[in-house]
């Protein structure tokens, strides 16, 4: 049976925090004729007779503006409607009292779109939904059912009592999630995304509705399925309309009150193989991005196969392939396509997969490359030989991997002159760990990769990253003149980010809790008072006056950092360390040139370093 506390307890994210470029792109809103829905227009407004596609533009400027558009919504229903376009384009759906409301608004237009009178409607507006239910509006909902799980109280529940409020909060969850369903299918004709985080799980009946809706992009994440269901007439329309897939899903674990004889039932492994199969091949004539994941906690962990003959994936040009392993003609399948973005699964399989690599053709508009943590030299080989074969490509990321295949295998290759249209490259070199015989913790980089880096000339972003790569433990005891000196020669170079980049204090040699111990060095550049004019609005909001003095310190060190940076690389234009996202301005007629930080405060910008090297991590 589901556990509706899972959904009280959110959802795990990284450490740390994450605001500086995580925005997320909104859609624009629908032209006015689409959401009239064939009804007239009622004003004589000069406004609202204009094109269109003129008076979108013009909404697009008080699109954000809510009290602007709730003023206009009071003027007659076309200004309503046009108001709705705007503040129900995009919509998340979070268990909170405003979820319920929206949703029985939305059933009664449905029952009335089957009648012959109609008006105006907040379904047509509606292009994306979000399910993602805030733990603390769950925990509202079901109130008792939280308490005795985490209330002061909660010895005092019986276990059969805990049972049956589970039931009940079970029970009613599904009914919410039934009647949102029921406005899928009936209440939202323009709706084109859904992206799902709720992580209970799903029935046949959800998947044949959302199969059936109009909508183009389809996100599942951690949404586990009952069963390996065949995505197949009747539980789907002969062809999937889809042109972005991102599911990550597993099949619901079994309780042992779930089957009647467990021995039986663990005896005969479940597979999750012919639902995705069913699945791709329904929606592969159209797909153009597709990321695909799997999620299990048991030992045996399943090769996903998509059966033996080829997939042909015409359009499919991102692709990203999570924590899996894939069967060979299901990887050569993939790599068939037409790919302009590939993510390459982190469980690689040397024996089987080395063949598809070493043997498949280049893919020529590849854009992209995501290769996963290079943990030894075998799994390197047949990865080295895949990149020789894009000597083209602008952009690469190589997550978490041993210093020894990136020193003597990566770093040699990329920077013999073969890689000469490279603009994008992040690194990543594994550290110390955190084992008590590996202290003091320390993560480097060999200066002769740094100095072979230097020789990439046509590099216009460059990422480094060192030792953990989340978490309180930041291990690389960076080097900034070692760096500066060798990186010089990269004259083209805009955007430089130095990740878990730490700093040594006199005070010990534990260098991993830096950002948590608040010690500042002895280096002068770590002045608090260098940058009065910053201080007003990069304060920490803490009463306590040492962090705050550390915090500026820290930021003015940083920026003396990313100054030096750009005195020596004058093409510089952007500079992350210290976790913090800095611009580079001229000033005093070009003769100077500072740094500006971007944020009030720290920020370790797991988001937008993702998005702009490429390096992995879930979209919105």
């Amino acid at each position: 049976m589901d556990d509706l506390t899972s959904l009280m307890m959110g959802t795990l994210g990284l450490p740390g925090k994450d605001e500086f470029g995580a925005e997320r792109d909104t859609k624009r809103p629908l032209l006015l004729d689409s959401v009239m829905e064939g009804q007239p227009r009622i004003s004589g407004s000069r406004l609202l007779t204009i094109p269109a596609e003129i008076l979108a533009n013009i909404v697009d400027f008080i699109a954000d503006d809510q009290p602007t558009l709730a003023a206009l919504a009071l003027v007659n229903s076309d200004c309503r409607q046009v108001a709705r376009s705007c503040q129900f384009v995009d919509i998340c759906f979070d268990y909170s009292p405003q979820s319920f409301g929206l949703l029985r608004a939305l059933l009664e237009e449905a029952a009335t779109r089957v009648s012959a009178v109609s008006q105006p409607t907040i379904g047509a507006c509606i292009r994306r939904i979000t399910v993602k239910s805030h733990r603390h509006w769950v925990a509202s909902v079901h109130r008792e059912l939280y308490e005795s799980f985490f209330g002061d109280t909660r010895d005092s529940y019986t276990r059969e009592r805990v049972n049956e409020l589970r039931e009940e909060a079970t029970e009613k969850y599904l009914t919410y999630r039934s009647t949102l369903l029921m406005a899928i299918s009936a209440a939202m004709p323009h709706l084109e995304t859904i992206a799902w985080h709720d992580q209970i799980s799903v029935d046949a009946h959800f998947l044949k509705v959302i199969a059936h809706s109009s909508i183009k992009h389809l996100k599942l994440s951690r949404v586990p399925i009952e069963e390996p269901y065949l995505m197949e007439p009747p539980l789907t329309p002969a062809a999937m309309q889809l042109h972005s897939l991102y599911i990550d899903t597993h099949l619901t674990w079994r309780d042992e009150d779930d089957v009647e004889n467990e021995h039986t039932a663990l005896s005969i492994p479940r597979e999750i193989s012919p639902f995705f199969k069913s699945l791709l091949l329904r929606c592969a004539p159209t797909l153009e991005s597709l990321f695909l994941d799997t999620m299990e906690v048991t030992s045996r962990r399943e090769t996903i196969s998509l059966g033996d003959e080829p997939i042909s994936f015409p359009r499919l040009r991102q692709l990203k392939l999570g924590w899996l392993k894939l069967a060979p003609p299901a990887l050569s399948s993939f790599l068939s396509a037409p790919l302009r973005q590939l993510t390459l699964p982190s469980l690689y399989d040397c024996d089987t997969d080395k063949n598809v690599l070493v043997n498949c053709e280049p893919l020529h508009d590849l854009q992209i490359l995501v290769i996963p943590p290079l943990i030894n030299l075998k799994t390197a080989d047949a990865l080295v030989s895949f990149l020789e074969k894009h000597i083209n490509l602008p952009k690469l990321c190589i997550e978490q991997s041993l210093p020894t295949v990136l020193d003597s295998q990566i770093i040699p290759l990329l920077s013999a002159g073969n890689f000469s249209n490279l603009l994008s490259l992040s690194l990543s070199w594994s550290g110390p760990g955190f084992e008590q015989n590996t202290r003091p913790h320390i993560a480097t980089v060999a200066e002769e990769s740094i100095a072979a880096i230097g020789t990439i000339v046509s590099l216009e972003q460059l990422c480094l990253t060192a030792g953990e790569d989340i978490g309180w433990r930041c291990q690389w005891l960076v080097d900034h003149e070692m760096l500066r000196a060798n990186l010089k020669g990269l004259t083209k170079l805009k955007k430089l980010a130095i990740c878990r980049d730490t700093y040594r204090t006199h005070l010990t040699t534990d260098v991993e809790g830096y950002y948590s111990d608040l010690v500042l060095p002895d280096a002068e550049w770590f002045d608090p008072h260098a940058r009065p004019e910053l201080d007003e609005v990069a304060d920490v909001e803490n009463d306590d006056i040492p962090h705050q003095e550390w915090e500026r310190a820290h930021r003015n060190g940083m920026l003396w950092q990313a100054e030096k940076y750009a005195a020596t690389i004058p093409s510089l234009e952007w500079v992350f360390c210290g976790q913090w996202p800095m611009a580079i301005k001229e000033r005093g007629n070009g003769t100077f040139r500072t740094a500006i930080p971007l944020t009030k405060e720290r920020d370790d910008c797991y988001t937008a370093l993702s998005r702009m090297f490429a390096m992995g991590g879930e979209e919105d």
